[in-house]
């Protein structure tokens, strides 16, 4: 459409030189580039608002030479133009403006979200370190009740050992006690049957000698009675 205007403009008003029709080629060429930045939406306005100008002041030169009519709808045009131009602009920040709180709120979300990742990496990391603790504790417990197991098995076979050594020890003494008992009364009875061998022979010889005894007072009676004739 802007194009068409520009076209529109050169060859009605015939202007020998050729500017406008440069002119046009220009501000087609310069739009047609890229406008993706910001710098070239400025220069792209200042060049528009340098045509402006020159084309009023072409306007003010050929005022004496066209009819009202005809400028009148140069104004009109002009007037459609400025205002397309200016919805246009108006549009475009308004994207740039949507495209920018887009963005702000990607970012916006995407920080939450790293925020959030790292919150949970945290909380992982905190859950993992409890676990590694308590890993650590249940191990420790465990180690610690292994030993107290072993300590207490020691003791128990410390005391059974002792016991047995205590058992064995009274075990001797009585073997011991015994034997002395033993011999204690086999030296009694040694003695006893000692004893009743010298009274039985003290009494053995008492009897011999009383029956010697006898014997020699019979045999002397006997003499003595056949002596005097009694028998």
């Amino acid at each position: 459409m802007k194009g068409s205007v520009w076209l529109e403009l050169a060859f009605s008003y015939e202007i020998g030189s050729g500017e406008t029709l440069q002119r046009y080629e220009r501000v087609k060429n310069s739009s047609s580039s890229s406008r993706g930045g910001g710098e070239e939406e400025e220069k792209e306005e200042k060049r528009k608002k340098k045509e402006e100008e020159e084309e009023e002041e072409e306007e003010e030169g050929e005022e004496g030479e066209e009819g009202g009519e005809r400028r009148r709808r140069r104004r009109r045009r002009r007037r459609r133009r400025r205002g397309r131009r200016r919805r246009r602009r108006r549009k475009k920040e308004k994207e740039k403006k949507k495209k920018e709180k887009k963005e702000k709120v990607k970012r916006r979300r995407r920080k939450e979200e790293e925020e959030e990742e790292e919150e949970e990496e945290e909380e992982e990391e905190e859950r993992r370190r409890k676990e590694e603790e308590e890993k650590k504790k249940k191990k420790k417990k465990k180690k610690k009740k292994k030993k107290k197991k072993k300590k207490k098995k020691k003791r128990k076979r410390k005391r059974k050992k002792k016991k047995e050594e205590e058992e064995e020890e009274e075990e001797e003494k009585k073997k011991k006690k015994k034997k002395k008992k033993k011999k204690r009364r086999r030296r009694r009875r040694r003695r006893r049957r000692r004893r009743r061998r010298r009274r039985r022979r003290k009494e053995e010889e008492e009897k011999q000698n009383l029956r010697k005894l006898l014997n020699a007072v019979f045999e002397n009676y006997k003499k003595h009675s056949l002596e005097d004739g009694e028998l």
